[in-house]
C-alpha cells in the first residue's frame, strides 16, 4: 500500500512539473510569436513608408532641379520657390502629429490611428506634387518638353 502511495505521489509530482514546463514553454512561445509578429508588421510598414518617401523625395528633387535651371524664367517662380521651401523642412505628418501632441495637454490629445496619418501624408504629398506638376507644365511645354523627357 505504501508503495502505491509513493507511486501516486511521484506521478502527481511529475504531472505538476510537466504542467509547469508546458506553461512556461507556451508563455515563452506566445511572447516570441508576438515579438516576431510585431517585427514583421513594423518592417512591412517601414518598407512601404520608405518606398513612398523615396519616390516623393525623388520627384521633389526633380522639381527643385528644374526650379534652379529655370530660375527667373517664368512668373510662378516665387510660388514654386515657396512650395519647395516648405518641403525642405519636411511635411512629415507623423512629425506634425507629434508637434501637436507636445503642444497639447497629454489628456486632451487623441493620437490619430497610423492609417489616418499615413493617408494624410499621401494626400499632402500628392497635393504638393500635383501643384508643382501643374506649375511646371506650361513652362516645359513652351520649351517643347515634358517632365518625363528630363533625364537625371
Amino acid at each position: 500500500m505504501e508503495h502505491d502511495d509513493d507511486v501516486y505521489h511521484t506521478t502527481e509530482l511529475a504531472q505538476k512539473n510537466w504542467n509547469r514546463v508546458i506553461n512556461v514553454a507556451a508563455t515563452a512561445g506566445y511572447r516570441e510569436g508576438i515579438e516576431t509578429g510585431k517585427q514583421s508588421v513594423f518592417q512591412e510598414g517601414f518598407d512601404i513608408g520608405y518606398e513612398e518617401a523615396f519616390q516623393t523625395a525623388f520627384a521633389l528633387g526633380r522639381y527643385k532641379g528644374l526650379a534652379i535651371a529655370m530660375a527667373g524664367s517664368h512668373q510662378s517662380q516665387f510660388h514654386i520657390d515657396n512650395i519647395l521651401e516648405q518641403t525642405r523642412h519636411g511635411a512629415c505628418q507623423i512629425c506634425i502629429a507629434e508637434s501637436k501632441k507636445n503642444r497639447c495637454d497629454e489628456e486632451e490629445f487623441v493620437e490619430p490611428p497610423l492609417q489616418k496619418v499615413r493617408d494624410a501624408q499621401r494626400k499632402y504629398s500628392m497635393k504638393i506634387l500635383g501643384a508643382l506638376e501643374e506649375m511646371f507644365d506650361t513652362p516645359l511645354r513652351e520649351l517643347g518638353r515634358q517632365l518625363d523627357d528630363i533625364r537625371l
